[in-house]
């Protein structure tokens, strides 16, 4: 049977390297991570995580808890987050809780029984997470969406922020009629832009200048696609319309084209997150960026020194919106 020594030599690296990477303590080069891996592939060395686990210490892995693994937003963070610890010798456990709160909560039990190193977590905005049983047993968590009373390390993207970006930018257009639609999960979230739609066209919900909002049964695409209908049913007719989210957008968007309604020109639709979907939609949708990418690698950088206990306390990053025009929004009655 290999030893730890058998993969060291096979790698041209230490010992104290090999357990590095084993245990996730310490950033090995992504060439010398390489050749570990390489040496414990080739000499089918098993590190057995289990005694380590017994001996007081915990197991490699990180959990990443989503409220909703269909929203590619969602797909693109767990692979930001699966690459930026796989150098470091993570194993990425994924949750998917579907919106369920009794399914998360069984999910952080069955990580924290796990004896997790971390978890990053994206509970929708919400602040009433039950963590109990991830402290009790000393791991690291850093929520993504949500501050909890600055009690916890986060990594947020300023929701009303990116509400203002769309509306002020459909607003310029000569907007004034405008649909918001959502969908179960995210009301925090959700919210937040929502509001933020209604400050900018005045609170205004009736009359002349009026922005309703529209929301969805459920969180498939086909309870997405039923918001057409009361969507176009409605008097006046909005002339654009705005996502709760991409996946949403995007669903809203092609079901319109598909009765024959001209996007942008008879109705304008915009969305938030820009996934990559967005950019490559028959009409390239116009969004609001979350910046996937960076929030995925700070959430791993704060999780990483919190494993380490390297800060003595919670961390917390907000990071910017940014407004992508594209091909799916125009003034209103407009022709390119």
């Amino acid at each position: 049977m290999a030893t730890i020594r058998d993969v060291a030599a096979a790698a041209s690296v230490s010992t104290a390297s090999v357990s590095h990477f084993i245990n996730g303590t310490k950033a090995l080069t992504p060439a010398t991570a390489e050749r570990i891996q390489q040496a414990i592939d080739d000499l089918n060395f098993v590190p057995n995580r289990l005694v380590r686990t017994l001996r007081g210490g915990r197991h490699s892995t990180v959990g990443f808890v989503v409220p909703d693994m269909s929203n590619p937003f969602f797909s693109e963070l767990a692979s930001v987050i699966e690459d930026a610890l796989q150098p470091f010798g993570y194993l990425v456990v994924l949750c998917d809780t579907k919106g369920d709160v009794q399914r998360e909560h069984d999910y952080l039990r069955r990580l924290a029984e796990m004896r997790v190193a971390g978890v990053i977590g994206d509970f929708s905005g919400r602040t009433d997470v039950d963590l109990s049983a991830l402290s009790a047993v000393g791991a690291s968590v850093v929520l993504l969406g949500a501050t909890a009373g600055k009690a916890i390390s986060s990594v947020n993207v300023d929701s009303t922020e990116a509400g203002i970006l769309a509306a002020e930018h459909l607003r310029s257009l000569g907007h004034s009629q405008v649909a918001f639609l959502s969908a179960p999960g995210g009301e925090r979230i959700t919210d937040a832009r929502w509001h933020a739609l209604l400050d900018v066209f005045g609170r205004n919900l009736g009359g002349e200048n009026a922005v309703v909002h529209l929301k969805a049964a459920g969180r498939r695409a086909a309870d997405h696609a039923t918001l057409v209908d009361s969507l176009l049913s409605l008097a006046p007719r909005p002339t654009a319309v705005v996502g709760a989210n991409d996946y949403l957008a995007l669903t809203v968007l092609h079901s319109l084209l598909r009765r024959g309604v001209d996007v942008p020109n008879d109705m304008s639709v915009m969305g938030f997150d820009d996934i990559p979907a967005a950019a490559l939609s028959y009409v390239a949708l116009t969004t609001v960026r979350a910046p996937a990418e960076e929030m995925g690698r700070t959430a791993v950088e704060m999780l990483l020194r919190a494993i380490r206990r390297e800060i003595p306390h919670p961390e917390h990053a907000e990071l910017p919106s940014q407004l992508i025009v594209r091909d799916s929004t125009t003034a209103p009655g407009q022709v390119n």
